[in-house]
């Protein structure tokens, strides 16, 4: 890790600039990190977040979900939720965090979203007519309902801590909890 006045230094960049600013964006912040395990505990000191990386992780998750519940739904009833980040692949990769901030690219984590579909939806448009651009109802409720609050989440989630990545949705049917089960039809 850093020294501590290196510290001290990116705590003040990070309370003028936000941690938005993070390893991609400012590259001072990104080259004082050999990992980005060493980052991501950095973001929970910063916050005063107990429990290193897992606690980041579970801050991230109650903070997307408090976004999700504060903003209007563009469906009323649809169900989202926000059950986990995968913050930890590669973590300890000195060369993921050098590609990531030296050549502008690399893994992201992913975001998993749970969703459920309100009974009484229907799709804007008529999905077995040839004027629009859906081919089943699903991806007419994938657009009209989940895109916008899931993207929102993300913007949130990056500005506040500096981390942004893929996102997977999966049908609450298909969850246990938070553990995805894949189903197959025989």
């Amino acid at each position: 890790m850093t020294p501590k006045i290196d510290k001290e230094v990116v705590f003040r960049l990070w309370d003028g600039m936000g941690v938005k600013s993070g390893p991609k964006v400012l590259k001072y912040v990104g080259s004082r990190f050999d990992t980005w395990k060493e980052y991501y505990e950095l973001v929970a000191e910063y916050y005063g977040i107990q429990g290193g990386v897992q606690g980041l992780k579970d801050s991230i998750i109650d903070y997307g979900n408090e976004y999700l519940s504060s903003i209007e739904e563009p469906c009323p009833g649809t169900g989202i939720r926000l059950y986990n980040v995968d913050i930890e692949k590669e973590m300890s990769s000195s060369r993921r965090m050098y590609d990531w901030v030296v050549n502008k690219m690399g893994t992201k984590p992913t975001f998993y979203f749970a969703y459920s579909v309100p009974t009484d939806w229907e799709c804007s448009v008529d999905v077995n007519s040839d004027d629009n651009d859906y081919y089943n109802e699903m991806e007419c409720f994938d657009d009209e309902c989940l895109m916008d609050p899931v993207r929102a989440v993300g913007r949130h989630i990056e500005d506040r801590f500096g981390i942004y990545g893929n996102v997977e949705m999966t049908f609450e049917g298909n969850m246990r909890g938070n553990i995805k089960i894949d189903k197959y039809e025989k």
